[in-house]
């Protein structure tokens, strides 16, 4: 039996001497890329203090004036010049013991600090780095209790079995991680990537299949080699090759931090390899089976069963906590507009503006968003007609519907919700991303009812088979869903900083649709939305037709057509579709936000007008001056 027994306090002081001067290196590299690069806290950049109190609002509506002279820049520069020097003379005070917990302590709160003031630009070496550190800081409050810092050792040493374990565990569930396709996919990127590599191993796929296998090995079983292993030897050779893969890491993807960070528990797992085996127990009398039950797992090496007993009180605490956050946001963000039933289920619809003789404008919002997205437009849109938006089955605040989706059911519920609140056509419809072959569907399915069309950087019926970048990204984005619902169910989501394009819409909506992607159903359904464009809805709507002559506008996001060629051209042959078209790029737009961002938004609401007072005149489009090189490419793509 395998069994644990306190270490002495030298090996413990030893240990974590070692896991501070190691840490050190890696808060100072962090430090000084910070101070090296300025211009990225200022308070007009991504990083800035302004931008992260925003994305907190809760935590900081109203923060102290010190936190914005400290967060704010250049104060910021001070707090990563203050950690620089901390983590400097940690490394350079010899024998002079005396300094060490003032600096440990302050090492701990500025990094903290820096992780409250914005997640933005941190990564997993950081996470890691601040948690050493704070533990670190913890044991120097100790000097006189053993077994107190030698609990800190323990803590790091199941952090690094639990780090090493998730991340392996994640890796286990992708297809694209057991298949090796991941690994170059990763060195192809712009952010982590490495040509040379990247095409070795591309040219190579049974290599890159078996070192991305052995990588998710070496990662999930990290806690049973390090105390379940035939002998130290055996945990030496395992941590070495860490080691290793975090050199290769910095080498190649420049994760340089993850070296430091990650090699820095490696004394305090070096430490308890030594404590994990001793004499046997001593001899007990038999066991009922209710006190054999009650001992099950006791006989576990003490490594796993650290970090097995943290994996689950950390569960069970995201559990708990996401549920109770999950009931608080109902309360807070309920329906702004009203609930139809559709047959089975009940769709929510937001209806704005009155009726001026003009069409109603109808707006179908892409995949895994909701009607909020179209806060902006609709808001413009309504001081003109009556506009409609609909959350479809299982987005935002309706039910969940029959599985598969399909355009066909998506075009039914629709005109179902459009009589019930009592919103006749004709309509001009507006759709973005998957929205746009919904109402394409729409209007040729129903052509009587439509009298005009807005397509905003929509898909292609046929972009997964001609664009070889939408095909990579839904892999990714497949996996992303995936890993989603999980980190959704145990509240993590709830804790990331920012929310992404959604933090640009109008404050309520922005606080609504961030508490909706905090929920695993939010991204089951997504993933069941995703699955339905691909097997059903680019087939249904591949050999629809628009009615001659429908205004069409199409509206495509600047920053989509420069980074991807192939989109230029669908987008094109989307314009092409009517003879009474334009096409107008907003420049410097994403594909999001180019709805959720108020000034581009305001272009997409102007363009909208536009086609709305075509259909009620009579009058061809014409295209704006600003379209620019838009109405060239749809140009092109009629001749």
């Amino acid at each position: 039996m395998l069994a644990v027994h306190h270490m002495d306090g030298a090996t413990v002081d030893k240990a974590l001497r070692r896991v501070e001067k190691l840490n050190a290196v890696c808060v100072l590299l962090a430090s000084l890329e910070f101070l090296a690069r300025p211009e990225v806290l200022r308070d007009d950049h991504v990083l800035s203090w302004p931008i992260a109190r925003d994305s907190y609002p809760r935590q900081w509506q109203r923060p102290p004036k010190v936190l914005d002279a400290v967060w704010s820049y250049p104060g910021v520069l001070g707090v990563h010049a203050f950690r620089g020097a901390a983590a400097a003379r940690l490394l350079l005070d010899g024998r002079d013991a005396r300094p060490r917990p003032l600096l440990s302590a302050g090492l701990a709160v500025a990094s903290v600090g820096v992780h409250a003031r914005s997640g933005y630009g941190l990564d997993g070496s950081d996470h890691m780095s601040t948690l050493n550190s704070v533990v670190l800081a913890l044991a120097r409050l100790f000097p006189d209790d053993a077994e107190a810092r030698e609990a800190c050792l323990w803590f790091i040493v199941s952090q690094a079995c639990l780090s090493y374990t998730v991340s392996g565990l994640v890796k286990v569930a992708s297809p694209v991680w057991r298949s090796g396709e991941a690994l170059p996919g990763v060195l192809r990127t712009e952010t982590y990537g490495d040509r040379r590599f990247h095409d070795f191993l591309k040219k190579r796929p049974v290599l890159s299949k078996w070192v991305s296998r052995g990588m998710v090995a070496g990662e999930t079983l990290f806690p049973l080699v390090v105390g379940a292993a035939p002998s130290p030897a055996v945990t030496r050779a395992h941590l070495a090759a860490g080691g290793v893969f975090h050199a290769a890491n910095a080498r190649f993807m420049g994760l340089n931090r993850f070296f430091w960070a990650f090699v820095a528990t490696y004394p305090a797992l070096g430490a308890a390899v030594g404590q994990i085996r001793s004499a046997p127990p001593a001899p007990q009398a038999p066991l009922g089976a209710g006190a054999k039950l009650s001992q099950l797992g006791r006989g576990l090496p003490t490594v796993p069963r650290l970090a097995c007993g943290a994996i689950a009180a950390t569960a069970v605490t995201g559990a708990v906590y996401q549920v109770a956050g999950a009931r608080k946001d109902r309360r807070r963000f309920p329906p702004p507009g009203v609930r139809v039933d559709v047959g089975g289920h009940r769709l929510h619809v937001l209806a704005r503006g009155e009726d001026r003789g003009r069409p109603a404008v109808v707006f179908e919002h892409g995949l895994g968003a909701a009607a909020l997205s179209w806060a902006w437009v609709q808001r413009a849109v309504a001081e003109r007609t009556r506009t409609v938006a609909c959350d479809r089955a299982g987005c935002g605040w309706s039910e969940a519907g029959p599985k598969p989706a399909s355009a066909r059911q998506s075009v039914s519920h629709l005109r179902t919700v459009l009589a019930a609140v009592g919103v006749a056509g004709p309509y001009v419809l507006v759709g973005h991303s998957l929205g746009g072959l919904l109402v394409r569907f729409f209007a040729a399915q129903h052509p009587d009812e439509v009298v005009g069309m807005v397509l905003v950087d929509s898909s292609h019926p046929g972009e997964l088979q001609r664009d070889r970048e939408v095909r990579e990204g839904v892999v990714w984005l497949e996996e992303t869903m995936r890993h989603n619902v999980l980190y959704a169910s145990f509240g993590m989501v709830r804790k990331w900083p920012g929310g992404g394009p959604v933090v640009q819409l109008p404050a309520a909506e922005a606080a609504a649709a961030r508490a909706m992607m905090a929920t695993p159903r939010y991204w089951l359904e997504a993933r069941a939305e995703l699955a339905a464009w691909k097997d059903t809805i680019c087939a249904e709507v591949a050999a629809c037709r628009l009615p001659d002559g429908l205004p069409l506008a199409v509206v495509t996001a600047g920053n989509t057509l420069d980074n991807n060629t192939t989109h230029a051209e669908l987008q094109a042959e989307l314009a092409a579709l009517s003879a009474n078209s334009m096409h107008v790029v907003v420049e410097g737009a994403g594909h999001d936000e180019v709805i959720m961002n108020e000034k581009y938004a305001a272009t997409v609401a102007d363009v909208v007008g536009r086609v709305v007072d075509s259909a009620a005149n009579g009058t061809p489009l014409h295209p704006p001056v600003e379209a620019g090189r838009g109405t060239a490419a749809a140009k092109a793509a009629k001749s």
